[in-house]
């Protein structure tokens, strides 16, 4: 007896770690902002870029590979809540326990030029570098400043979604 699969309209995978991008994926993560470089290496994972940009970084590509044009899928990535805890040192040099929470969930890009799907092709990819500012706002610590952070943890609900224009079709991955 045979059984007909009914072929998905797409498939996605995310990678969070490595060293080297899936073949076909010609974005780069550096951008220049008012901020300077804000990404800082082209590696998967935890990016220290404290030194050029004042974040913190997890850098991490996604890969959809679609039935139809590329051209035809928008994606959009959001993550929320955001929860955020530990110690920053005041103007004196002391620790200083902070907690913050930002209820709501965000869309969070990609931005254009971290997304690449060409017309007449079957693969979408995207990068992303989602992570925290290294300071805080001393009366405030739940604003980015420059107090500087002594330790954080940092966590959040991440989410892609990738939808087709000419089907009315999404898919997620949480």
């Amino acid at each position: 007896m045979k059984h007909s699969r009914k072929a998905l309209p797409i498939s996605i995978k995310l990678k969070f770690t490595g060293d080297t991008k899936t073949p076909g994926d010609n974005l780069v993560f550096q951008l220049e902002t008012d901020r300077g470089v804000v990404e800082c290496s082209e590696t998967f994972g935890l990016q220290d870029c404290t030194s050029t940009s004042g974040y913190w970084l997890w850098n991490l590509e996604g890969f959809a590979r679609v039935h139809d044009d590329a051209s035809n899928w928008t994606v959009v990535v959001s993550h929320g809540p955001l929860h955020e805890k530990g110690f920053y040192r005041d103007i004196d040099n002391n620790l200083r326990p902070f907690e913050c929470t930002y209820p709501s969930e965000l869309n969070d890009g990609p931005l254009r030029s971290y997304l690449q799907q060409p017309a007449g092709q079957k693969s979408i990819f995207y990068i992303d570098g989602p992570g925290p500012y290294s300071g805080v706002f001393g009366r405030d610590p739940c604003q980015a400043g420059g107090n500087p952070i002594d330790s954080l943890t940092w966590w959040t609900n991440f989410k892609v979604t990738f939808s087709s224009r000419a089907s009315n079709y999404s898919q997620s991955v949480p």
